[in-house]
């Protein structure tokens, strides 16, 4: 989801709830907005083929036992998230990242799947990241590699 996309959901809700989805966990109550960074890409594939992007990346913070307990509004997300894009070169249409982890889940950069309205509480639907072999995919046929001759897998081959 673009960061603009993710930005105007939220800002037809208002006073509603924000609660984050993770799929096995959500996101507990009292989480705190803790970054807002602006990335900036620049790759190569395995393929030898360049390439360069920029992402919104939202970082949240598990409540430790002083915080409240209830879910953020989308209005005071917003307020953060509008305070940090004053100071940070946001792209809105780089698309955006929700960095979330707590003592038994490692920090992931999630994907948004969705978001949704349920009882009254707006639920971003949280997707993990997944490996994907650019080259491969440009040619929608897997690449041949054989280990044994390094000259096999060099930039321009399309091995990965």
């Amino acid at each position: 989801m673009k960061t603009q996309e993710f930005v105007s959901s939220l800002r037809a809700h208002n006073d509603t709830p924000v609660i984050f989805d993770c799929g096995s966990a959500r996101v507990p109550a009292g989480y705190h907005v803790t970054e807002v960074k602006a990335v900036s890409y620049q790759t190569m594939d395995c393929g030898g083929k360049s390439d360069a992007w920029t992402e919104t990346i939202v970082q949240l913070w598990n409540p430790d036992a002083t915080d409240k307990k209830e879910f953020m509004s989308a209005k005071k997300f917003l307020g953060i998230f509008d305070r940090a894009a004053s100071g940070v070169p946001i792209t809105t249409t780089a698309e955006l990242k929700l960095e979330y982890g707590n003592d038994t889940m490692p920090a992931i950069n999630y994907h948004v799947g969705n978001i949704t309205l349920e009882e009254g509480n707006l639920i971003i639907k949280l997707e993990p990241p997944k490996v994907q072999c650019k080259a491969r995919d440009r040619t929608a046929q897997p690449p041949e590699l054989n280990m044994l001759e390094p000259a096999a897998c060099s930039p321009g081959t399309g091995c990965c």
